[in-house]
Formats: structure tokens, sequence, C-alpha cells
């Protein structure tokens, strides 16, 4: 033994005269090597030898960066020379030799001595000579490494706390091997297998460590391993999972488990039950239903195997096959998961779902049929015990007959709904006829239109009754006609302003008192203050100089050391008031009432560390920029009867004309209901194409429109045309238009919730317009290609309702009161039902944090 360990040190010059550096290399591997297979035999004088030491001391070498002189050797796979591969994996087979004889006095040796810190360094060499190449014998020595970390950490939680500090994020990068190599045959394979047996002796039962490997996303890659269904690699896997489970985060991370295609923890145990029961033999007909309700999960094996009267101490053929088979893990897993509310999960599932419920029923009902055979073949019972054997055996029969009788109505239920699905995609196919129809009918009219000269004259003449008429003739002001054409007619803010460019000033500090170390006051702050009815026409009325200055700090004086803080300054804001700083970037946000910003912080008092000279305090311009908030947006091109609507809905009066561009400043109404609801609704000036690039002063509209809680578009039935000078649009391309100026101006204004109202439905051919519109709207697909390309928005509007109406006429106004209280009602229950639900997660989290410190 001292012979032999007198090879094992750090080799850096030839030990004999005359010898090459590849000849003593060769020599100090055999001799490891010879070390290696004696040491099972001679733990005693191993041990008397302070073998331990000398290895540990040897693979601290080998993992060092000290020069080596060995030339390397092929046979041994040391890889060239200048490699100490070769001496850590001789190195690492004596321990590996010498820790499998599980002697307490080796394994305490070597914790004693740091090994396990030790081996995790070499573990963490390994691993990053691996990222650079991959060889056999790296593998090697990490699979012989996580075998040693293994036997020294089993059942100790002293070391597995050890092992966790570090240990954790090493194993991790095991379990994210690309499957494709675990059949390369390099080993692959005998690694994964390794890491896993290291996770169960060294991790499980160790609750701190336990929790690390759940936050590093370990229930996950367990699970994602699983999903390759690899024979050899699902029970241990099972194995472990159900150790975890004993760990209540490890039974929320699977049930929010996503693999492939989106497939669900739970679903994954099923197929894989189902595997196991197809290879195991067991009869189940083609939907997976019981086929024999005395023996519902009996192995082809077991209903071969004769009956053989066996001691009491020794397990029958049922018992076997419960450590033998996956099926035991599976049952356990779905008893922490549970048996009800399980997502994705088909109608097959459900039917095996059945099937692994009464799992642990079955098994006691096989067990019971076995003691009953044996004692016939061996006795004949006595008439009371034969009762009770008939009897036990009837349960197990009832048992299986109530799960066939489950299966069969999941079966009826998944059969009835494939029939109701069958009836409405027929019903769909029928629905396509008549829209086909009416599809050939508009191209057979666009067709006549555009080769008849006279026709088109006719439908010309049409169209210019149909844009001279479309005005509302109420409330019609006499006066000149307001042309569009004017180019100084732009949008004033005489009575209304979004935008507010103000000086704010936090006070100067106090000054220090240096005789006796006195502090001066802090400058005091200015605060924006959201309140309600408040506008940025007031602030801008009552502060012309737009400059807010807050109170000066208080110094420092005899009578009073530490100086009072100045006065803050607080200034009344409304409510949706975004600041800005001079760049235009946002810095704040105001939008309930209460809500405080910190415009400017006050400086410093005088004090010994700025020498008792006081701060100035923190100064800066910013805008106040306002978005109107309201429950409804009105949005529409210009002269749409978005006024004369918000006129009839509500007690608002914005002014009314036969002109564009008559709404020149957004105007705010409320709708009230009979039971007081009340509704307010915004009426924005009409946007024109290209508002989304601010022509037209797109922006200063459509910045309105983002805290809406809901959209409602004011369409024209007859079209629309901003003058001579620009195309002429029908209501279904003024549709698009809208919904693409919305989405480029930001894309999550078209998720909104959405309203159409048809307006100006008293005019001529308005009847005929609206039938052709609403074939458009249910497929706007098949009517795409007569468009502009830069028309088409990528995201189509999904309106809730689509309501013609006339304001002229009173038409449809209260239908439309109506449907928009009942969208908004709808959506507000919406939010208070997610409210609710992360509330109870909350209190759910909160309720197993509880007991888990319990």
């Amino acid at each position: 033994m001292p012979a032999l360990l007198y090879y094992v040190k750090p080799n850096q010059r030839p030990g004999f005269h005359e010898w090459s550096a590849a000849q003593y290399e060769e020599l100090q591997l055999h001799a490891i090597a010879v070390l290696a297979s004696v040491v099972p035999v001679l733990v005693d004088k191993y041990l008397s030898c302070q073998a331990n030491t000398l290895l540990l001391v040897f693979l601290e070498w080998c993992i060092g960066q000290d020069p080596f002189f060995g030339q390397g050797n092929s046979f041994h796979g040391t890889g060239g020379c200048g490699n100490k591969l070769a001496q850590m994996r001789y190195g690492l087979r004596v321990l590996r030799f010498v820790v499998s004889l599980y002697d307490d006095a080796v394994n305490i040796n070597l914790c004693d001595q740091g090994a396990i810190s030790q081996l995790l360094d070499i573990l963490k060499y390994a691993a990053n000579k691996s990222e650079e190449k991959e060889s056999t014998l790296l593998l090697e020595i990490q699979a012989d490494t996580l075998f040693i970390l293994s036997v020294l950490c089993d059942n100790d939680l002293h070391r597995k706390e050890l092992f966790s500090c570090e240990g954790i994020a090493i194993l991790i990068p095991f379990f994210k091997m690309d499957p494709k190599k675990l059949y390369s045959g390099l080993g692959h394979n005998c690694l994964l297998l390794s890491a896993l047996d290291c996770l169960w002796s060294c991790v499980i039962g160790c609750y701190t460590g336990e929790d690390y490997f759940i936050e590093k996303q370990g229930i996950f890659l367990l699970l994602d391993l699983l999903a390759l269904k690899e024979k050899n690699l699902c029970n241990i896997i099972l194995g472990i999972l159900v150790e975890f489970c004993d760990n209540p985060k490890t039974t929320l991370h699977m049930s929010i488990w996503r693999g492939k295609r989106d497939q669900t923890a739970a679903n994954l145990l099923i197929q894989l039950w189902r595997q196991e029961e197809l290879d195991l033999g067991v009869k189940r007909d083609r939907y997976g239903m019981i086929v024999d309700i005395k023996k519902p999960i009996a192995t082809s094996f077991q209903r071969q195997q004769k009956v053989i009267p066996v001691p009491a101490n020794c397990p029958t053929f049922a018992i076997m096959e419960i450590s033998e088979s996956i099926r035991a893990k599976i049952y356990s897993l779905f008893c922490k998961l549970g048996f009800e509310n399980l997502p994705g999960l088909s109608t097959k599932d459900f039917v095996t779902l059945a099937i692994i419920q009464r799992y642990i029923d079955f098994k006691v009902g096989e067990v019971w049929s076995e003691i009953c055979a044996e004692i016939k073949e061996e006795f004949r019972p006595v008439t009371s015990d034969e009762r009770t054997l008939k009897a036990i055996s009837k349960v197990s029969e009832r048992i299986g007959r109530t799960v066939v009788a489950l299966q069969v109505e999941v079966l009826k239920i998944q059969q009835e709904q494939k029939i109701q699905e069958e009836e409405k995609t027929y019903k769909e196919i029928q629905a396509t006829h008549p829209q086909r129809e009416l599809i050939n009918k508009s191209w057979e009219n666009v067709m006549t239109q555009t080769s008849n000269y006279e026709a088109l004259k006719k439908a010309k003449r049409l169209q210019k009754i149909s844009i001279e008429a479309s005005g509302s003739k109420a409330n019609v002001q006499n006066g000149p006609v307001h042309s569009t054409d004017i180019k100084k007619l732009r949008t004033t803010y005489s009575n209304f302003i979004d935008d507010l460019r103000v000086y704010v000033r936090g006070g100067t500090g106090g000054m220090g008192y240096p005789n006796l170390g006195g502090e001066g006051g802090r400058g005091g702050d200015v605060w924006f203050v959201a309140r309600e009815r408040t506008t940025l026409k007031s602030i801008r009325e009552k502060y012309p100089q737009k400059r807010f200055v807050a109170g000066t700090g208080a110094n420092s004086s005899v009578k009073a050391l530490k100086g009072e803080k100045g006065k803050d300054c607080e200034v009344h804001v409304p409510l949706g008031i975004s600041v800005l700083d001079d760049d235009g970037k946002q810095i704040g946000e105001l939008n309930a009432a209460g809500e405080r910003f910190l415009a400017a912080r006050g400086g410093l008092g005088g004090s010994l560390a700025t020498n008792f000279l006081p701060c100035k305090g923190q100064r800066r311009t910013v805008h106040l920029d306002l978005k109107l908030i309201a429950d409804v947006g009105l949005v529409g091109f210009p002269n749409a009867g978005k006024s004369s609507l918000l006129s009839k809905i509500s007690h608002a009066k914005p002014e009314i004309a036969n002109y564009a561009f008559t709404t020149i400043q957004p105007e705010l109404g409320k709708i009230m209901y009979a039971d007081y609801k009340q509704i307010s609704v915004a009426d924005l000036p009409g946007l024109i194409e290209g508002a989304h690039a601010n022509k037209g002063m797109g922006h200063k509209f459509l910045k309105h429109v983002e805290r809406t809680k809901q959209l409602l578009l004011v369409v024209d039935i007859s079209g629309f045309q901003l003058s001579i000078k620009t195309q002429f649009r029908t209501a279904f391309e003024t549709i698009l238009l809208l919904t693409k100026e919305l989405e480029l101006y930001k894309e999550e204004l078209v998720t909104k919730p959405a309203l159409l109202a048809i307006n100006k439905m008293d005019l001529p051919c308005a009847k005929d317009n609206l039938d052709e519109l609403m074939t458009q709207l249910e497929n706007p697909q098949d009517f795409l290609h007569l468009v502009e390309e830069e028309m088409i928005p990528a995201n189509t509007l999904e309106f809730r309702e689509v309501i013609p109406i006339s304001t002229y006429t009173g038409e449809g106004i209260e239908e439309l009161k109506t449907c928009i209280r009942k969208s908004i009602d709808e959506q507000a229950e919406r939010v208070n039902e997610e409210y609710r639900k992360k509330k109870l997660l909350l209190l759910q989290t909160s309720k197993e944090e509880q007991m888990n410190r319990s």
C-alpha cells in the first residue's frame, strides 16, 4: 500500500534517472489503477496510510495550473501533452471504489477533509472543459464525481446542505442536456443517470436545497426530461418527483408546466400510464376502457401465473408489480395534483383518469384475489370465511362496474359534443352559400358599372346626390359655408388646454450653525397633486407666470439647532396628467384623485458634510400633458355626426354644423340612466387620413383615445369625402381607414372593446348601403382585394355590436345607449373577476407560506 501510494503525488519531473516523462506517467497510471483494485480488501491499511489525504491533494493538483511535463498517452485517454485528465480519472476511480464500500469511517474521513467542496470544484472544472470539447474521458470523470457525491451525502442532512450551496447550480445544466446526445454513445446517458442519482441523494430531504432547486425551475427541467418518454429515465424521474411533492411548491410548478404543443403535466402522466399498460399487456378496448372488471389492472404476466402459495413474509405478484411498474408513482403524483379541474385533457384522458383514480382500490382487490386463490388451493374455507371472501370480491367488481359506467358517460358526452360541432359546421357551410351569391352579385354589378358608360354615369350622379345629402338637416346654422380648403383653418384651443409647460424649483436649504454643529432645515418640495374639477386652463389663469417655487428651509440657530423644513408647494392638477421632461420622456403620471408626484426636491440644509452651507433645490422645466379619462371615446372622420350623437345621448351641447371640423376641441358628456348610473363619453375632433403621423394635429386628438375604456366608431352610411380634392371613401373603407389610423398610432388601441354606430340612416339608399356594409363586415376578407393595400390594417377591430342610428330622426339612439351600458358593465365584471382571482391567488399563496413556516 505505501509503495502504491508513493505514486499518488504531483508529477513535476521524471522520478527515475534516464526515464522519459511519458514512461514515468505510464508507470504512475498503472500504480493508481492497481491501487483502485486492492483498496476494497485493504481498507484499514488504506486509512492508516492517510490515503484519502494523498488522493485529495493529488486531485487538487490535477485541476491546478502547475506546469506538467507528461507527454500524454492515448491508451489512457489523456488527450495530448501537458494534460492531467488521465491522473484525475484514475484518482477518482480509486475514490469511487473506496466509497462504494459504504464504510462510515472512510466517508467521515473524506468529508472532514473538505472532500465535498473539492469534488464540486472538480465537477465544475470538468464541465467547463466539456464545453470546449466533449470526450468520453470527461464524461466518465463527471459521472464518477457525481457518484462519489451521491454516496457521501446520502442520509446526511448537514452534507446535503453543504452540497446545495454550490452543487445545485452545477447540477442544473446536466438536466438541460440536448436529448440527441443521449444516443451519441459517448456516455451522456450514464452521465444523466448519475446526475439524477445525485439529485436524489444530495438534494431531496434538505428543504433549503429543494427550494433552491425549484426556484431554478428544476421541476420544469425534470418534466421536460420525462416528456422524452425514455424507459430508463421515466422510473427514476417519477420517483424523484414523488419525493419532491412533499414540498408544496412542487405541485404548483407541475400545474403550470407546459410542454410541446401546450401539453400539461397531467396529460403527460396519463400518456405514460397508457404506454406502461400497453407494455405490460393490460387489457383495454380502443377507447381505453376496462375490459375485465374482475381484474381491471392485471398485467399479462400476472394472468399467466399459476397459484403458488407463498410464506407470509414474501410479496405476491400484485405487490411486486407495484415496485417494478411506474403506475404506482403516477398514482402518487395524481394524489398530490388532484383528480379534478385538470387542464389540457382529452376525452380519452378522462377515461384513463377514472382508472388511475381507483388504482389503489383495484390493487387491494388483486391482493385479496390472490389470498382467496391461495386459501382455496390448500384449504377448504368454512362457510363464514367463504361468504366474507365472496363479499370482498364483489366489492372489487362493483368498483370496476362504477368506473366503467363513468367511462361510458364521459364517452357519451364527448359524442354529443362532436354531433353539436358537426351541426355547427354544417350550418356555417350552409351560411356561406348566400354570402357567395351576394359576392357574385356584387361583382356582376361592378362589372356592369365599369363596362357600361350609361350605368357608370348614373352611379356617379347618385354618388354626388348622396354626398350633398349626407349632412344632417337639424340645427343647420345660417351663414356662410366654411371651406375646408382654407390653409389657416386649424384646431384652436381657446377654452381647452391639454398641454402646459411650467417651471418648478425646490426650496433652498437653511444655513448651518458652525459653532454648535447646527444643521439647517431642508428646502421645501414641489408636488403635483391630482384633484377633480381642476383644469390646465385654471392653472394657467391662476399662475400666469407658470413658476412654482417651494419655501426655503429655516436657518440653524441657538434656539433651534435643527432648522425647520421649508414649506412645500402643492400644485393641483387635473386627473389624467402625464408629467414629461423637456426631452419628452414621461417621468410621472397622475390618474386618480389624491395621487402625488414629486416634481422638484428641496435642497439639503447646511451641515458638517456641506461645510454648513445650504444646497439649492432641484430645478427643471416640465410639461403637463392631459389625456381625457372617459368610459367611451367617439372616433370618426369629420362630419360623421359625432357631436350630434353626443347631444342626443347626453346633456352636452357641442357645436353642430353642416361642414367638416365643426368640433375643434374635445367635449365631454355623461349618459344618465334610470338607475342613476352615469357613463362618460368623450367627443374627439374628427380624424383625417394620416392622423397617426400627426397630420391635421392627429396626435393631439389620438392621445385622448388612449385612456378611454371603450371605443365607439361613428361612420356615415353614405361614405366620406373631406373635399373635392380628396378621394371618396365608402362606409366599409371608412371603417378600415379608422382602424388603420388607430393601429399605426398605437397597436394597443385596436385591442380595446369597440362598438360601431352607422349614422345617417334617414338618407336615401341608406338601407341598401347598410345591407351591403353588413355583408362586408361579416366576411371582410372576401372584400379586401377590392380596396387599396395601404388601407388594410394588420388587425381588424372586433365590434361587439353594430347599431344603425339616425341623429336626425332619433332612430336607434335608445338601443345604442343600452348597448353602451351592457358593454361597459360586462367589461367591469371581467375586471372585477380578474381582481377577485388575483386576490384569491395571493391569499392561497400566503396561506401556503404560513403553513410552510408552521
